[in-house]
């Protein structure tokens, strides 16, 4: 069942620049001071995200598909489960469930596509994670990075990022997915540091991370770090080293 939990190319703009700011940015990701206020939660480690990452390849194989031409999710869905991901009235935002023998993924109704189309990754990786007999404290986590390097696969979002840059909300457009799944996977694949802060906590992205101490909604103190506008979303906004 889906919680609320929460996602190798040079980069080519300022925006996750490696110049002046480089270092601050990275000391900033790993400090307890950067925003004021309090939250610490601890991102996927680089080596989990990296074997999260390996996943990839072979869920496309068993559909008899090839990452670097992205499926929609529900293809995906229909060659890997052989159903499409159907809406229906839930009080989560979504789940997979055997139904006489067969894996299905619900998504709550009135969901907005690009959202839709991330939940079904991450039910995706619900199912994968099931075969692979996977049954850790951190699943909900696990899910939602496989989930994202699913709908945007590695070589798709190199592809990507080469036109608009490090245009966030280019980006998502580009890819038909939410703003917050792009800046994240921006940082997956770059490895500059990004998070997305929410009221539920931060989802952090990028190496090094290390610990974000966060309060959502407060200013930015650190002067290595860029704000960026999360607008498809509410109550959320993007920070990246600057």
């Amino acid at each position: 069942m889906l919680t609320h939990a929460q996602m190798n190319i040079a980069p080519s703009s300022s925006f996750f620049s490696s110049a002046a700011g480089g270092d601050s940015a990275a000391a900033f990701f790993g400090t307890k001071n950067c925003f004021t206020g309090g939250l610490t939660v601890a991102p996927l480690d680089p080596h989990t995200l990296n074997e999260i990452e390996s996943y990839v390849a072979p869920i496309y194989r068993l559909a008899d598909s090839d990452p670097s031409d992205a499926l929609a999710p529900a293809t995906l869905s229909l060659k890997l489960l052989g159903t499409r991901p159907k809406m229906v009235p839930l009080v989560s935002q979504g789940t997979i469930a055997l139904v006489k023998g067969q894996w299905r993924i619900y998504i709550r109704s009135g969901t907005p596509w690009p959202r839709a189309r991330w939940i079904a990754g991450h039910e995706l990786a619900h199912w994968w994670f099931k075969r692979i007999g996977y049954t850790g404290p951190d699943l909900e986590a696990r899910c939602d990075a496989p989930g994202a390097a699913l709908i945007v696969p590695r070589p798709v979002l190199v592809q990507v990022h080469s036109k608009p840059g490090d245009d966030v909300r280019a980006i998502a457009d580009e890819l038909k997915t939410t703003q917050s799944l792009a800046l994240l996977r921006v940082s997956e694949v770059t490895g500059r540091p990004g998070a997305v802060l929410r009221r539920a906590g931060p989802i952090v992205r990028g190496e090094p991370c290390g610990h974000l101490p966060l309060e959502y909604g407060k200013r930015v103190l650190h002067p290595s770090v860029k704000r960026v506008p999360i607008t498809d979303e509410e109550q959320r906004t993007g920070v990246v080293a600057a």
